[in-house]
């Protein structure tokens, strides 16, 4: 079977710790789910993915940007690692 995707293994296959897309902290949810335990998934108002980092504050920072919009990735805001203000919205994607 070969499968094309931008995907980590780990979320897909699962890691080391055997959780995977749907486990915790995948793609999916889980316990990474929400701003406040590490790691979510938000949908932007153009439909694109975005995944959050919380920070602690009313602010995250930008872990990965899914899209199929080429210009997007160039946007400064969308960049790795640019800080996410809550003013800037999106709807948690569960």
């Amino acid at each position: 079977m070969i499968l094309y995707t931008v995907m980590p293994m780990e979320l897909i296959f699962g890691g080391p710790d055997g959780t995977g897309a749907a486990g915790p902290g995948g793609l999916s949810g889980g316990a990474g789910a929400g701003l406040g335990g590490g790691t979510a998934v938000v949908r932007l108002p153009d439909g694109s993915l975005a995944e959050v980092s919380s920070l602690g504050t009313p602010q995250a920072r930008l872990v990965r940007l899914h899209s199929t919009n080429p210009l997007a990735y160039l946007a400064p805001e969308n960049q790795p690692g640019a800080a996410w203000p809550a003013s800037r919205g999106g709807t948690p994607v569960v």
